[in-house]
């Protein structure tokens, strides 16, 4: 950073990262991919190791998340030109903890349809709904020859926080399952709700920087025409 900051062409010129609008845009994509790559491991473990789901079983069950991702994908880019991106982040980011907040209850002897549909389709919807506002503010404002330089720091963020995330809450989850004070399959899932309730924690903080670092004069800046 520090050699960037001095070098007459730097890869990533520093001025780049000053704009609100575009900053909110990486912060939301940053909380929400670090907390959703940490909720697909830990639950497909709980599937798989607790519920006893076949490998089958296990991807047949994100069918419904990923069919309430769409929708709310398809209900964000209907509002946001009404609201505006920052408005639909804070929405998305704040619907998608709610459901990480359910899944982190899940219990050792739950089941697919109280246990885990409502929080995945609450999650969904919020993820989906989320998503392209933050690509739209990421991408607020460059010009064609920066183009390039605000998708790969799209991509770049984006990986980073599923590789934080992942690490960082299955770590913490696996480091309290031992000293739980449980055994066999409860011991697991109280490290795994642990972890899950980190998550959203994170989907909320996430939510209210991103609506902060927008400012009330950004609040209706890169709508969809």
């Amino acid at each position: 950073m520090a050699v960037q900051a001095k070098s007459a062409h730097p890869l990533l010129p520093l001025t780049f990262l000053r704009n609100r609008v575009r900053a909110a845009g990486y912060l939301g994509l940053t909380f929400l991919n670090a907390a959703t790559a940490a909720m697909f491991f830990l639950l497909v473990l709980y599937m798989q190791n607790v519920l006893d789901y076949s490998p089958l079983a296990n991807g047949l069950a994100w069918v419904p998340y990923c069919l309430a991702f769409r929708l709310g994908l398809r209900v964000a880019l209907a509002t946001m030109p009404k609201v505006g991106a920052r408005a639909v982040i804070t929405i998305g980011l704040t619907t998608a903890a709610l459901g990480m907040g359910w899944l982190a209850l899940i219990p050792a002897d739950g089941n697919f349809w109280s246990s885990l549909l409502p929080g995945m389709l609450v999650l969904g919807f919020g993820g989906g709904y989320t998503f392209p506002a933050t690509q739209t503010a990421a991408l607020s404002e460059l010009s064609m020859q920066d183009a390039g330089l605000g998708s790969g720091i799209i991509t770049t963020l984006g990986q980073l926080g599923q590789v934080l995330g992942l690490t960082a809450l299955v770590a913490v989850s696996l480091s309290i399952t031992p000293d739980s004070g449980a055994s066999g399959d409860e011991a697991v899932v109280d490290g795994f709700g642990v972890g899950l309730a980190i998550a959203a924690g994170i989907l909320l903080a996430g939510a209210l920087l991103a609506a902060a670092t927008f400012g009330k004069a950004n609040r209706d800046v890169a709508k969809l025409a």
